[in-house]
């Protein structure tokens, strides 16, 4: 029997007003995508974001779960959802119910892997917080323009952990603490990666596959919601990316300067 640990490092305690309709959605919804499926919730409080996440793992671990699925506070999960909101995209996908079985599929045939929604960051840029590599190998964030036009999964370096689903076994090739920011200088005054994409580039260094599901944006409250961009003409799109059961799925790769705080 599969067991999902749905983590929520609530922080200041301070929540997007859809997040509590998601979460009652979620749990009514959950028996028809992956039925038989044990639920369990963890609210870590504690300002210290890498903390809070670090305390969910030790709480999958401990109580022996197989699937952590992160939910951050300020997340707008399925925002696109016809069921959701006003804002109606023909095209977009509830994050859970692709993730999921595509999740499985994956455990069951390659191994561990990491699935993740999209986001924006906060203004004034509303940068995306997507990764991929350019031909150096250095981390490229993924541009607004970009982002507009890609549908369905892709293999990525790096993507935010606001809405991320794990299999345990991540976890059995990394070593402690899993989450911790990374600094450009001995002080520790300077931040090169922030915890999430830390955190991705060591699942990558251990061989563990990312991806990202451009059907399924979150919106990502920042004092206002911060939305996906390329979103005024939804039709115009390019069509969604075919799933293969093999999950070959296309990989990300940008020709560009490396990310700030990339050698």
């Amino acid at each position: 029997m599969h067991k999902l640990l749905i983590a929520r490092p609530c922080g200041f305690r301070i929540e997007a007003v859809t997040m509590g309709t998601y979460l009652l959605k979620f749990g009514t919804h959950v028996a028809k995508v992956a039925p038989g499926l044990e639920l369990h919730v963890l609210e870590a409080h504690n300002a210290r974001i890498a903390m809070c996440r670090n305390m969910c793992i030790d709480r999958l671990q401990k109580g022996g779960m197989t699937h952590v699925y992160f939910l951050d506070p300020d997340m707008w999960p399925d925002a696109y959802c016809p069921d959701l909101t006003g804002e109606k995209d023909p095209i977009a996908k509830p994050f859970f119910d692709v993730a999921w079985p595509f999740l499985l599929d994956h455990n069951r045939h390659l191994g561990p892997a990491v699935v993740a929604a999209p986001y924006c960051g906060p203004g004034p840029d509303h940068l995306v917080h997507v990764f991929c590599k350019n031909e150096r190998g250095q981390l490229v964030r993924v541009t607004r323009q970009q982002a507009a036009t890609l549908r369905g999964w892709h293999r990525v370096e790096g993507v935010g952990t606001g809405q991320m689903l794990m299999d345990a076994g991540v976890f059995e090739r990394l070593e402690r603490p899993y989450f911790t920011d990374i600094y450009a200088d001995r002080e520790e005054a300077i931040l090169a990666h922030s915890q999430d994409v830390a955190f991705c580039m060591k699942c990558r260094a251990k061989g563990i596959p990312i991806y990202v599901n451009f059907d399924c944006w979150a919106k990502h409250w920042q004092n206002s919601p911060v939305g996906r961009p390329g979103f005024e003409s939804p039709t115009s799109q390019e069509p969604p990316l075919a799933l293969h059961g093999n999950a070959a799925v296309p990989e990300l790769l940008e020709v560009g300067p490396g990310d700030r705080g990339t050698p």
